[in-house]
């Protein structure tokens, strides 16, 4: 039994280290929200092999008042092909670095870096990651800094 939890405690040990020591690969900057009228989609292209992760990052510096969501919209695409679509809730994270939050009244002021999620690659090919940042309605959203980055 306790060489089972040691060989556990290992594995979370090595795949947590791969997360943080990944290699960054590429990264886009927002300056808008994306809107109905506004569709500020970005790009990424890069070539990767089966079995690769890409692992999904965010550095946000933002102020607001009130409830926010915040979300990343990506789509997929390998040769051509959509392989489909990801929402990743850009304020919850599962590894977060140099985090300050403060709080005057009603307002907050949020910076951070933050892992979100990670795909798999199924099959060697060209990927394109295209990429939207998205929001509810709250007008007092102040960005002053969202890069959205990936690594491998």
């Amino acid at each position: 039994m306790r060489k089972i939890i040691i060989l556990i405690c290992i594995s979370l040990l090595i795949n947590g280290c791969s997360i943080i020591s990944s290699k960054e690969v590429a990264k886009v900057s927002f300056d808008n929200i994306s809107t109905s009228s506004l569709i500020d989609w970005k790009e990424v292209e890069l070539d990767l092999i089966k079995e690769q992760k890409v692992f999904f990052w965010t550095k946000l510096d933002i102020n607001y008042k009130n409830e926010l969501q915040l979300e990343y919209k990506i789509q997929i695409i390998c040769n051509s092909d959509t392989l489909g679509y990801i929402s990743l809730n850009a304020l919850e994270k599962e590894i977060t670095v140099g985090e300050l939050k403060s709080f005057i009244g009603n307002e907050t002021n949020w910076s951070f870096t933050g892992y979100m999620n990670f795909f798999k690659i199924k099959r060697d090919g060209h990927y394109k990651f295209r990429i939207l940042l998205v929001s509810n309605l709250n007008n007092t959203l102040k960005l002053n800094k969202a890069i959205f980055i990936l690594k491998v």
